[in-house]
């Protein structure tokens, strides 16, 4: 008994000096905590103030501000505005998480580095806006983009509408994610690739239209979007990921072509009232069966029907010209007598 009591003992003693090193590695400046890295610049860890319009420093303590740690401005709620200083290269992950009420970031030049959910959970932000000197990013219309506009990163949560420049080819993962005032938008044929959740949780997303030019529809891509209730696949895709429509609770209409050849786990779970729209013989059709998803058969017939028709009615107009043609010389023939 002793010497468990005495190995708890150390282990306590031990927990509690690592506890005090790290906070002795952590100093205050005002409302900001922060640390001094190996490179003798600093990395703000934390905030306690409550300003609404924030203006982050350039230096603490004559040292530079390099970094902006996770969690940092955790659940701010009086925060409107941020403005990120020249000085600081890396925003990571979950630095705004929560900041309810933030509506606006302003992004400086020398940021090389912004973390995938760095604003997550910000369902105010209308507006990010980026120094058009800064070499890794760009800012149209409040979203954010990589410089060239080649790849859409990131849109605050509280836009409404968007329009995707045509220099747009790739949408990020999660580029979308809890847009909830998001109701409809058009993915221009630039687009070749949309990253894997990009869409998650745009419940006010009534209508998207997806472009001949993208070939695959990643995971979880649409998942939860609650408000969409019928979409079509265009024949470009040839797969759909696990989770793609998972709790797209009402979608009643999906059109998936003879072109996709693979559709993932749980898709579709959530959709209780769904209907699959495809071809026989599709794999789609199987997928539907093995998965006891009601489904309906396009008729693949229709077009080589309308060809037909089409066909038959030039013969059929072709053969009365003639006719005509032949009635009408007879006619002159018989004026000629």
């Amino acid at each position: 008994m002793k010497k468990i009591l005495i190995g708890l003992l150390t282990m306590i003693m031990t927990v509690g000096s690592i506890s005090l090193s790290v906070n002795a590695s952590e100093y205050t400046y005002g409302d900001y905590v922060y640390n001094i890295l190996d490179d003798g610049t600093v990395e703000i860890v934390n905030y306690y103030g409550d300003d609404s319009v924030l203006e982050i420093p350039n230096e603490i303590d004559g040292m530079s501000v390099a970094s902006i740690g996770a969690e940092t401005f955790f659940v701010c709620h009086s925060l409107t505005s941020v403005i990120i200083p020249d000085s600081v290269t890396s925003i990571v992950n979950d630095t705004f998480y929560q900041c309810t009420n933030l509506t606006d970031v302003a992004i400086s030049a020398s940021v090389t580095d912004i973390g995938i959910d760095a604003f997550l959970e910000c369902e105010s932000i209308t507006n990010i806006t980026v120094d058009s000197n800064n070499e890794y990013y760009s800012s149209l219309d409040g979203v954010l983009y990589n410089k060239d506009q080649t790849t859409l990163i990131y849109c605050p949560n509280g836009k409404d509408s968007v329009t995707i420049p045509d220099s747009v080819v790739n949408i990020a993962d999660y580029a979308f994610s809890e847009c909830y005032n998001l109701t409809s938008i058009t993915i221009p044929d630039s687009v070749t690739s949309v990253g894997e959740g990009a869409f998650t949780w745009c419940e006010g997303l009534t209508s998207i239209t997806i472009p001949d030019s993208l070939n695959s529809i990643e995971m979880g891509t649409f998942y939860a979007c609650s408000s969409l209730t019928s979409i079509t696949i265009p024949n470009s895709v040839t797969s759909i990921g696990d989770t793609a429509f998972e709790f797209c609770e009402n979608l009643k209409s999906i059109t998936i072509p003879n072109s996709v050849a693979s559709i993932g786990d749980e898709v579709f779970d959530e959709c209780n009232n769904i209907v699959i729209h495809c071809y026989n013989d599709s794999y789609a059709k199987q997928y539907a069966i093995d998965n006891e998803i009601e489904y309906d058969l396009l008729d693949s017939s229709q077009t080589n029907k309308a060809l037909i028709i089409g066909i038959t009615s030039v013969l059929a107009l072709a053969i009365a010209a003639s006719v005509a043609v032949v009635i009408i010389k007879r006619k002159k023939k018989s004026i000629k007598k």
